[in-house]
């Protein structure tokens, strides 16, 4: 006997996970950024992750552990500490697979270009007309 799952299921199985890796980064941000998230209401907060999930894998990251540490990033850094020149080189280097990048940012990524980003963390955003 053949075990035959159909398209529906099959998207429907994709997006419980999907919501399940949503709801672990929650409590993962919750715990380890409460003083940034604390205030933020819920549905805010899940479409900033979907934001931060959504740029990881444009750089083509798709492990979940990968597309975790880029959404940190995001929440320690900015929304948009991955266009800072020096990062941006690195996750966008077609030499590397896309699952070792986000290792060579934090491998390769000098204090200050750390600190630079930083710098602008009061002018980076999460929306476009934020």
């Amino acid at each position: 006997m053949s075990l035959k799952i159909s398209r529906e299921q099959m998207q429907a199985m994709v997006q419980n996970s999907e919501a399940m890796f949503l709801t672990a980064l929650e409590r993962l941000v919750r715990s380890e950024h409460a003083a940034v998230v604390a205030d933020l209401p819920a549905e805010l907060l899940q479409e900033m992750l979907r934001q931060a999930c959504a740029a990881a894998k444009r750089y083509g990251m798709a492990d979940p552990p990968d597309i975790a540490g880029f959404v940190m990033l995001m929440f320690e850094f900015g929304p948009q500490f991955h266009e800072h020149p020096a990062i941006h080189a690195v996750l966008t280097e077609t030499s590397l697979p896309a699952h070792q990048r986000l290792q060579a940012v934090a491998r390769n990524t000098t204090e200050p270009v750390w600190r630079a980003v930083e710098a602008t963390l009061h002018k980076q955003r999460w929306f476009d007309g934020d």
